[in-house]
């Protein structure tokens, strides 16, 4: 998965097509585990690693609740919706989130990872899927740190075991 990051704040990173981007860029690898099913809600584990790279590198890790509504189906493609909720941490801090870190004025690496994802599967291949994201990180309205720190619009592809 990769993608650009933002300066905007989360609401206006949906804006995908309306919204300026840095030169820094987002790429990772992640894992889901689901551990409970009822009807078509489940609910599982997320981990991931990732970099961060352009002006400066860092690395990323993090680990969360999955939450998943399955299957919307539209004719032959399959809509799936998530929320994925958790902690990550920074080695280091990359374009707009460096100059908002330096403006809160103490180190913020942990902070929260909240990313909302919409991912498309056909009935022909339901195993492999693309998927569109958010990776949000913040303070969570300052329960950790008074920060809105980075976002990135982030598009990927899974293969579901």
């Amino acid at each position: 998965m990769g993608g650009p990051f933002t300066p905007s704040n989360f609401g206006e990173t949906f804006s995908i097509w309306d919204n300026q981007y840095e030169e820094n860029f987002f790429v990772g690898v992640g894992y889901q585990h689901f551990l409970y099913s009822y009807g078509s809600f489940r609910l599982g584990v997320e981990a991931g690693i990732g970099l961060r790279a352009g002006e400066n590198g860092s690395a990323e890790v993090w680990g969360g609740t999955v939450a998943q509504l399955t299957n919307f189906d539209i004719g032959a493609l399959n809509i799936t919706p998530s929320i994925i909720f958790g902690l990550s941490a920074v080695t280091d801090y990359v374009g707009v989130e460096a100059d908002r870190v330096a403006a809160l004025g103490h180190p913020a690496p942990v902070l929260f990872y909240f990313t909302p994802e919409i991912a498309i599967s056909s009935d022909t291949n339901p195993e492999w899927e693309a998927f569109v994201r958010i990776q949000h990180r913040s303070g969570g309205f300052g329960t950790i740190a008074e920060i809105d720190a980075s976002n990135a619009p982030v598009v990927g592809f899974r293969y579901r075991f």
